[in-house]
């Protein structure tokens, strides 16, 4: 009587193996729930922004180095689109032929690039440090393959050309100007002001803040990486062309031959 209720006692007390693993699991998900809060905010985004600019390189822009190297290609460029734009997703069941990139030369070889999943979101990717990350990360693997990267351009040594002074125009003090010179002067005045202004949309880059449209000297790797407003041309339900616009990631790769 006492050995068989021992027996049951000891039974109870013994959690079975479902039971155990979750209670591991629980205890792992809580120790690791209490590092990330003792840790600093900063490292904490530093692992995330590293980890998911990782993952692209390893499951995109690698395949897509080797592809390149395969075709024979000295350039080639990517255009990575975050998962939730959706005008630039692939609406099942209606595109039947592959879309059109539009702005591109017709010699131009462009990989376009769907992201998926959360956590490769818009709002993650622009961030001005992420796409920075990307961009050093990939100089970083091409480095460390054996790649000489070309120099990035030195912006202090820019040729900055002064403005002439003016030359002032002595007039008589005693004469007075009559209306219609003053709205002359005005309406011209007002066009050299509007002639300085230059619409910089999204993708828009001054060529003295990249690289010149020079080639690539022989034996160097010219990496560039920055956002761009992705136009697409695709084919509707209806059989008609449509097109689409969204932002997206344009990253190149231009190897000098």
């Amino acid at each position: 009587m006492s050995n068989a209720f021992t027996e049951k006692q000891i039974e109870e007390e013994v959690p079975s193996y479902e039971a155990a693993i979750r209670s591991t699991e629980s205890t792992r998900k809580h120790e690791s729930a209490a590092l990330v809060a003792n840790r600093p905010l900063h490292e904490h985004l530093d692992q995330t922004r590293w980890r998911r600019i990782h993952s692209v390189l390893s499951t995109y822009i690698d395949p897509a180095i080797t592809g390149q190297a395969a075709s024979g290609l000295y350039r080639t460029v990517c255009l990575l689109i975050p998962s939730d734009v959706t005008s630039l997703q692939v609406r099942s069941g209606f595109e039947s032929k592959e879309p059109e990139l539009v702005g591109f030369p017709a010699n131009e070889v462009v990989q376009l690039i769907r992201l998926e999943g959360e956590e490769n979101n818009l709002l993650f990717w622009r961030q001005p440090a992420v796409i920075k990350g990307l961009e050093t990360s990939l100089k970083e693997r091409l480095a460390l393959t054996g790649h000489v990267l070309e120099p990035e351009p030195d912006l202090a040594e820019a040729k900055v050309i002064p403005a002439e002074p003016e030359t002032p125009v002595s007039s008589p003090a005693s004469t007075k100007k009559g209306f219609w010179q003053k709205t002359r002067e005005k309406y011209l005045y007002q066009n050299a002001t509007e002639a300085v202004i230059v619409d910089q949309k999204l993708g828009w880059r001054s060529q003295e803040e990249g690289y010149q449209d020079t080639s690539v000297p022989k034996g160097l790797v010219r990496v560039k990486v920055n956002w761009k407003e992705v136009c697409l041309r695709v084919e509707n339900e209806l059989g008609l062309y449509e097109t689409r616009k969204g932002p997206g990631i344009s990253l190149s790769i231009e190897v000098g031959g």
